[in-house]
């Protein structure tokens, strides 16, 4: 049997494992990813995930600046391809997504529910406890087309975008193959998305990630691992901006354990350094710290931080 023509468009690191899994069932004809940016203090030049793996896997690259360019067009066109699927790429136009039989979009929410930019940032920062992953295909709106198929994913507890994002790149492959196959065998049944839903989950930004110390314990932590590893919350300390990637909410045993200490946590933005943890106060509760990234330095869990911390054991962490 002629096995189905795929053309693969994704670029960051969480598409990988499914351009691989992919390129080993079915004839992958082109993949397509950003074209390489410059990076990091030194502007180097540097390929996406995605192009490495294509490169290692020999596959063909293309990598165009505008989407809508006819030579770029063409090409696809030209690879006539079965499906096309996307993964964490960007808006593809309608003169692209409509060359192939088949465009599907995997994107890592339940749709309708998380449209936009950062799902799985939000369904952390909310405090979800469950969310997934769904195919749908391409139209003009935004995360908007039918959806083909949903998988449900259980968000373990404390768990940090980074986290998610990792179980979604090992659940994520074997998704695609399940959605291809579906489309192939034409053995789906399409479901219509709804206008309405609760919670959008639009790019976050440097300037909106300040640590809001006055709100509940539960959304301050949600806040801090919805955000990890990045773009990352910050918060301001002695002057200094420092980023927190990793908080908790100790047992009422954990508090108890460190005796009169924590009676000094009376306002929000509080801190108490006690046995080698660091507890701040919230509007309502307590929040532990238990990674940290100081300006120009690496993370750090907090009692390798603390090992040489020599500064005052209770503050207070300041807001704008």
């Amino acid at each position: 049997m002629k096995k189905a023509n795929i053309i693969f468009m994704g670029t960051p690191e969480i598409a990988v494992p499914t351009l691989e899994k992919l390129n080993q069932k079915y004839k992958i004809s082109a993949v397509v990813t950003m074209p390489d940016k410059p990076q990091g203090r030194g502007k180097k030049i540097i390929p996406s995930p995605v192009k490495i793996k294509a490169i290692e896997l020999g596959l063909n690259i293309l990598q165009p600046e505008d989407l809508k360019d006819n030579n770029f067009i063409k090409k696809i066109e030209d690879l006539n391809p079965d499906i096309i699927v996307v993964f964490a790429f960007r808006y593809l136009p309608k003169e692209v997504y409509t060359i192939a039989k088949f465009t599907f979009n995997i994107h890592t929410s339940l749709l309708p529910q998380y449209r936009g930019a950062a799902p799985i940032n939000w369904a952390i920062i909310n405090a979800e406890t469950l969310t997934g992953m769904t195919s749908f295909l391409l139209n003009e709106k935004i995360d908007n087309g039918d959806i083909i198929l949903q998988k449900r994913i259980v968000i373990p507890y404390n768990a940090t975008a980074g986290d998610l994002t990792n179980i979604m790149m090992t659940e994520a492959p074997d998704f695609a193959i399940e959605t291809c196959e579906a489309l192939i065998s034409n053995n789906y049944e399409l479901t219509s998305q709804s206008d309405v839903f609760e919670f959008p989950a639009p790019k976050l930004f440097k300037e909106n990630l300040e640590i809001r110390w006055t709100e509940h314990a539960i959304s301050v932590v949600s806040f801090i691992n919805g955000c990890s590893p990045v773009p990352c919350a910050w918060t301001t300390w002695d002057g200094k901006t420092i980023q927190i990637l990793r908080a908790k909410i100790p047992t009422s045993i954990e508090i108890i354990e460190c005796d009169n200490d924590v009676i000094k946590l009376k306002n929000p933005g509080d801190f108490c350094i006690i046995d080698k943890k660091l507890f701040v106060s919230c509007a309502v509760g307590i929040a532990e710290i238990i990674e940290i990234k100081l300006e120009n330095k690496k993370a750090l869990s907090i009692k390798d931080f603390l090992n040489g911390y020599r500064g005052e054991k209770c503050g207070k962490f300041m807001m704008k």
